[in-house]
């Protein structure tokens, strides 16, 4: 219960405030230094070691995440609650997956993400049912496939697989992974909303691969002489 208030209900509902607020592919960016949170949270609490490469990873990985954010600034001042949404979201998510590590399941991780969706998305819905007005119109074709694809793939599929890598990976491992997604969400963000993407972009997208070679990508080992 305590692992589903941080990974589903902080993390869905102040990063959806946040998206509110901010542009989409610039929110994605600041709840994605969800990394530094995991990482100096599982150093802490669960005694993770912090290697060089795991460190050089996830400064090439913010240094990206700096990059994106550095043609944006004037427009997070204008949305200071945007930015606070966004940033507890990101630190939700690393508190979550940190509490995720620790335990010992002795279930499927499919079950597991399951449960979690459960509880916590049931505060969610009451909220919803309490404080939002529905407006029971006519629903689009396109609004029923993104409800679709977004219950199969991003929730049930996405959460499946990163409890499953969590469970396997050291958390900085995992969790600079991610970090590829904010790159992946202002290019799409640019492919269907017109958002704008330039050198910041392409030159984040370059120091994150670079975050991602060095944690994902083992040391080469020398060669025996025949």
């Amino acid at each position: 219960m305590l692992t589903s208030v941080f990974n589903v209900t902080g993390w869905f509902v102040l990063s959806a405030y946040g998206l509110s607020l901010l542009g989409s592919g610039h929110a994605i960016i600041i709840a994605y230094t969800m990394p530094l949170w995991a990482s100096l949270f599982s150093m802490i609490f669960i005694g993770e070691e912090a290697t060089v490469r795991r460190i050089a990873g996830l400064c090439f990985g913010l240094a990206g995440m700096a990059v994106l954010l550095s043609g944006k600034f004037g427009m997070i001042n204008f949305s200071p609650m945007g930015l606070v949404c966004m940033f507890g979201a990101a630190i939700s998510w690393g508190i979550g997956t940190v509490l995720q590590k620790r335990t010992t399941w002795n279930i499927h991780s499919l079950l597991v993400a399951q449960w979690q969706f459960v509880i916590g998305g049931l505060p969610i819905a009451v909220a919803a049912l309490l404080f939002e007005v529905p407006d029971l119109q006519p629903v689009s074709w396109k609004a029923i496939a993104v409800v679709v694809y977004t219950l199969l793939f991003p929730l049930l599929f996405c959460w499946f697989a990163w409890f499953k890598i969590v469970s396997i990976l050291p958390v900085t491992v995992a969790s600079v992974s991610t970090m590829i997604i904010p790159v992946i969400g202002v290019i799409t963000s640019n492919l269907i909303l017109g958002e704008a993407i330039g050198k910041y972009e392409i030159g984040a997208l370059c120091l994150v691969c670079t975050g991602l070679a060095f944690v994902l990508i083992p040391p080469g080992s020398k060669r025996k002489a025949n």
